[in-house]
């Protein structure tokens, strides 16, 4: 009967152990998600590290993506021939909330990506300081110099980029990408 109880008391204390350890990594996750840090040289708070679109337009990037956002429009016939390219497609974003630049091209590009109504993976944000660094996330192997910087993917392998503006639009840059 006591080595009955005693494992029962192992696994319990396993169980609680695993929540535990399971609530404590995600919690730390959470935590890393759209922080803000403090930006001297335009006096108010910018995105660092990993981030969604909801927390960058908590800041005062939002005024500036929903200008450009709505200004854009995506050429129709090359929405056509971007669509059947999608399939294994992931986009990363190095982007500055504090650049102009991130300010005109990031919203052109969400709203191509929303323009495409494709099913293909949400772009990954990496949002960066004016040294080029992500706070906690190593940009280490992405070669970022510029930003935005639009690294797009095909099943893992970098097809292609798009750094600061596009040479021609940001849906036909786009498409030259997806056709390599």
């Amino acid at each position: 009967m006591k080595i009955r109880n005693w494992n029962k008391l192992k696994m319990r204390f396993l169980i609680f152990f695993i929540l535990h350890f399971s609530f404590y990594i995600c919690f730390a996750q959470e935590k890393k998600l759209n922080q803000k840090v403090f930006d001297e040289k335009s006096n108010g708070e910018i995105m660092i590290g990993y981030c969604t679109l909801v927390g960058i337009s908590d800041t005062a990037f939002l005024s500036a993506y929903q200008k450009e956002y709505d200004a854009f429009k995506s050429q129709k016939t090359l929405l056509i021939q971007m669509y059947s390219l999608l399939d294994g497609i992931t986009v990363t974003i190095v982007m500055g909330t504090w650049c102009s630049d991130s300010k005109e091209q990031v919203p052109r590009f969400m709203r191509l990506f929303d323009d495409l109504e494709h099913s293909f993976a949400s772009p990954k944000f990496i949002c960066v300081d004016r040294n080029k660094k992500a706070g906690d996330v190593s940009l280490e192997g992405l070669n970022i110099i510029y930003v935005p910087t639009f690294i797009v993917y095909y099943r893992g392998r970098e097809l292609g980029r798009i750094v600061e503006t596009p040479k021609t639009t940001m849906d036909q840059d786009f498409l030259d990408i997806l056709k390599k």
